[in-house]
């Protein structure tokens, strides 16, 4: 893995399904303009941590997406190959406007699923990203937006599981040099996860986890 000048993250290895997956999606979401970042576990996973997940975290801005927008993407999805393993994807939209999130999988498949859940523009995650460049260079490479470490670090320790915290923990370590330790405290602080940062110090620094 390398934190490229531009901001980028650049993974090189081979694709997994899980990669095609998060690519193909978010390019359909990208096809109809609609903002989104990935974010939690298949982020964390994206980056090394060597962990299952069967599921990809996508938060959709939908602050101004309008119904239309919404069913286009419902058939785009449909004309790709998915459906909505909980809920079908022409429930989308009244899904949407009650804020729920809907999961999206390969046709008669459950797992893996990319699930896509409302939010807001103004979320951290939106206004704090990178884009992950994943692939081989002389092969296939999908470019995913990802939600920036810092944010998930803070995110992941409000989490609080045991799980949580060793993604807290991989991610500070992996990326220690390339944090933004002013985005990073002010994450922190916003999540209020003071005690359990410095804990996470603590142990980084012990080699402990």
């Amino acid at each position: 893995m390398e934190f490229l000048d531009s901001g980028d993250i650049r993974i090189n290895r081979d694709l997994n399904a899980l990669d095609v997956l998060a690519g193909d999606v978010s390019a359909a979401l990208s096809e109809q303009g609609i903002e989104h970042v990935l974010v939690s576990g298949y982020m964390v996973v994206l980056m090394g941590r060597s962990r299952g997940t069967e599921d990809i975290d996508t938060l959709i801005g939908i602050s101004d997406i309008s119904t239309e927008t919404i069913e286009a993407l419902a058939d785009e999805l449909e004309n790709r190959g998915y459906w909505g393993s909980a809920m079908p994807l022409s429930s989308m939209n009244e899904m949407f406007q009650h804020g729920d999130p809907i999961r999206v999988a390969r046709d008669g498949k459950r797992i893996p699923s990319v699930e896509l859940k409302p939010t807001d523009l103004s979320h951290v995650s939106f206004q704090n990203q990178r884009r992950a460049i994943i692939g081989l260079d002389d092969g296939d490479q999908i470019h995913l937006p990802i939600v920036a470490p810092e944010v998930q670090i803070a995110y992941k320790l409000d989490m609080g599981g045991n799980v949580d915290f060793e993604d807290a923990y991989y991610l500070f370590k992996i990326c220690k040099g390339e944090l933004n330790s002013e985005l990073l405290e002010g994450m922190v602080s916003k999540y209020e996860v003071e005690g359990e940062f410095h804990e996470l110090k603590r142990q980084a620094e012990n080699g402990s986890v």
